[in-house]
């Protein structure tokens, strides 16, 4: 029933299904890494799994184990690995920032044709903002490729959601 719901939802308003699927998808693998995420915050938990992690050589292995244990899913190795470098991530993160030179901002600027990276408004390095995709208190700096640039709008409705796009989905369909 809600397949059709879905279906007729994104026919209705011109979302392109490709889009939504990606969202969703990624949406829904990092939902089970904040879960793993809530789960670490408790320090015997953390230290536990820390140590699991550091005993196994298969680190995918242990990562599908992990997102299991947590979720009770079942994950493939490409998304076991997905997931490995989210949590990897997590277990290095410092407590401080980095502080991003402006060529990279305006790298990061000129990679999106100088729009914002969810509502596609144009924007330049005066009015956009920084924004790490996976929220930084669960990964910090550790992703390489955890960066976008988005309007002051987008940014400071985000806050640290992971699921915001999905929300953004019919919202920028009436901008």
């Amino acid at each position: 029933m809600y397949k059709d719901k879905l279906r007729a939802l994104v026919e209705r308003n011109d979302i392109n299904e490709e889009d939504m699927d990606r969202i969703v998808y990624q949406t829904m693998l990092r939902g089970v890494f904040e879960v793993i995420c809530r789960a670490l915050k408790d320090p015997d938990i953390r230290n536990k799994e820390l140590s699991l992690f550091r005993k196994r050589k298969d680190h995918i292995h242990a990562t599908k184990q992990l997102a299991e244990r947590y979720t009770g899913c079942s994950f493939d190795e490409q998304e076991c690995a997905y997931l490995y470098n989210l949590i990897k991530a997590h277990f290095r993160k410092s407590d401080h920032r980095i502080s991003f030179q402006p060529a990279k901002r305006i790298e990061l600027l000129q990679g999106q044709n100088n729009q914002c990276a969810i509502c596609k408004k144009t924007i330049d390095i005066s009015n956009a903002h920084l924004d790490h995709i996976i929220p930084w208190d669960y990964v910090g700096d550790e992703l390489e490729d955890n960066y976008q640039m988005l309007c002051s709008e987008c940014n400071e409705r985000k806050g640290t959601s992971s699921y915001f796009e999905i929300s953004m989905l019919l919202v920028n369909k009436n901008r």
